[in-house]
């Protein structure tokens, strides 16, 4: 969840404990709007020597979604985000590739704050304790966002439940996007995961991702 930085670095609104968990769990993140910028979403990837196309264990190839530019994640490096839309089981891939223009919809990043949703292990407790004082402290603190809400790091915007694990994060997240010509399943959102210690390695290998739909 997007939240004013000014109002949460402001005197505290509400319960003092919830305040200052907002607080200490906020972190940073890219959000990725329509315009000039280095990732892009649809198109064609960008791939060095020796890619070879992923494709789904029965061979059907992944679709190409996003190429994402953030030094934030990899500097000088493109990640190819592939997916199997279609699929009824999950498959994925991260490709990293070198750096340069794309073919889509070119994306630029605006740096954010997010904060973890009520229903995240951080917050629940003091949510459910006190859940109307709560509920008006997310109201106004919450930044307005329009259109698909594409991601780089931070909170994830879940649409059912919990989603963030003790040493994960979030790597990407793509909501369905008429303009991007895609939609996954009832208007939902895919997230892509990555563990703490890969992230700080540059190591994409083992991303993990699901989804959610309304």
């Amino acid at each position: 969840m997007e939240v004013d930085e000014t109002v949460l670095a402001g005197p505290p609104l509400g319960g003092t404990q919830l305040w200052q968990a907002l607080v200490d769990h906020a972190r940073p993140s890219l959000r990725l709007t329509p315009g000039p910028g280095p990732s892009w979403l649809g198109g064609e990837p960008r791939t060095g020597p020796g890619f070879a196309w992923p494709h789904t264990p029965d061979g059907r190839p992944l679709r190409f979604l996003a190429g994402i530019a953030a030094d934030e994640l990899a500097p000088d490096t493109v990640l190819n985000f592939f997916y199997d839309v279609d699929g009824l089981d999950p498959h994925w891939h991260v490709h990293p590739g070198p750096p340069g223009p794309g073919t889509g919809i070119p994306h630029a990043a605006t740096r954010v704050l997010t904060v973890p949703e009520r229903w995240e292990e951080p917050v629940h407790a003091l949510w459910q304790a006190r859940p109307g004082e709560a509920n008006q402290v997310y109201r106004r603190i919450a930044r307005r966002t329009d259109g698909p809400l594409h991601r780089v790091l931070g909170w994830s915007d879940p649409l059912q439940e919990p989603m963030h694990e003790p040493g994960w994060q979030l790597l990407l997240q793509l909501d369905s996007d008429p303009g991007a010509g895609w939609e996954f399943a009832d208007a939902g959102t895919l997230y892509f995961w990555i563990r703490d210690e890969d992230l700080a390695a540059r190591d994409f290998s083992r991303v993990r991702a699901e989804g959610q739909s309304h």
